[in-house]
């Protein structure tokens, strides 16, 4: 019903395009040519933003007098965490997308990396809706709640909400891109849709 297949390893972005349609008249995004490129464009932007929340998280701390410190222990935690929420991160992409689309679930082989590659039409709105939700979810909710409710949330807690805050910005690398690329590029009334590893837009109406 939600048409969500798990694909397995693929080896190089051409065992994706086999099962995938380029639409006619379709356009590439203007951008990296390979996935370690994208993210590591992305990066730039989310380590330091995960960096700032980690200095807001201290600096609220310390105005409400809370011992905020974080020890190997929670670097462990970091590490068996990523997994998981890079599961869950894919899994709320799938499910904001339209449920006749179809998903599927891929492990890149070269930068073990799991990826969700749609090949369906969706509009520029929800392509960018897709790709904030899990940035919403695990993220700026999360955050802000730990924020505004320190003095009563216990300490474990706290770290890790935002241990996931801030792993889910690093996942998020390669996403943030998506996002501005979209509203940079994909003019409006045209569709996007993923083909291999990159993403396309197409005016249907021409």
């Amino acid at each position: 019903m939600l048409n969500i297949r798990f694909k397995g390893i693929c080896k190089n972005e051409e065992e994706i395009k086999k099962n995938s349609k380029l639409y006619k008249n379709s356009v590439m995004f203007k951008e990296e040519d390979t996935i370690k490129e994208h993210v590591k464009k992305g990066e730039k932007i989310m380590i330091p933003l995960a960096i700032i929340m980690f200095i807001g998280a201290l600096i609220t701390a310390d105005i409400k007098n809370i011992e905020l410190e974080f020890n190997l222990m929670d670097i462990i935690i970091s590490i068996i965490m990523l997994i998981p929420l890079a599961i869950f991160f894919e899994a709320i992409i799938a499910l904001t997308y339209p449920l006749k689309a179809n998903k599927d679930i891929y492990i890149s082989q070269k930068d073990l990396t799991i990826y969700l590659i749609s090949n369906s039409l969706v509009s520029k709105k929800r392509f960018i809706l897709i790709c904030l939700m899990p940035i919403i979810l695990l993220a700026i909710i999360p955050y802000t709640i730990m924020i505004l409710f320190m003095n009563v949330i216990p300490i474990t807690i706290i770290k890790l909400i935002y241990i996931s805050s801030a792993l889910t910005c690093i996942i998020s690398s390669s996403i943030i891109i998506d996002i501005y690329n979209t509203i940079k590029q994909v003019p409006k009334g045209a569709k996007v849709f993923n083909y291999g590893f990159h993403s396309y837009w197409v005016d249907k109406k021409k």
